[in-house]
């Protein structure tokens, strides 16, 4: 008895990690009516840089929306396709709801080191994302000292 209790929820904790990692929870929450925004603090940064990225997710109609998270990892960037902030990161496995109000936002803001991944100087593209909702891109320039 004992044993097929421990198999019992086993399977359910099984099924529910098969879930969560498909992203069925926040897929299926996510509407069409949400709209992805990445901006940086300014268009140009000194090498070496703190850069400020603000991922914003938008509600473009005119009804309260509800979007929920199936852990805590809800925003991400990655700069020209080789960095990935969240590369390296772990996630709570966590039922998160954002309610965003008619035409409302919310935004994460990431402070990009140059220690994590260097800006040679140049254009680079940073592209963010907000799980089960989209992604959006916006160019900056990094300049020599």
């Amino acid at each position: 008895m004992k044993r097929k209790i421990i198999l019992g929820v086993l399977i359910i904790l099984l099924g529910m990690a098969m879930f969560t990692s498909m992203g069925i929870y926040g897929v299926a929450r996510a509407k069409p009516d949400m709209k992805v925004i990445v901006s940086t603090e300014k268009s140009v940064y000194l090498e070496g840089e703190d850069v400020i990225i603000f991922v914003i997710v938008r509600n473009v109609s005119d009804k309260k929306v509800i979007h929920t998270f199936t852990s805590s990892f809800m925003a991400d960037y990655m700069i020209d396709g080789q960095y990935q902030w969240s590369s390296d990161k772990l996630f709570a496995q966590a039922f998160v709801d954002i309610n965003l109000i008619e035409n409302g936002t919310y935004t994460w803001m990431f402070v990009h080191k140059s220690k994590d991944y260097y800006l040679s100087p140049g254009k680079h593209k940073i592209t963010g994302k907000v799980v089960g909702v989209g992604e959006d891109s916006c160019m900056i320039e990094v300049v020599s000292r």
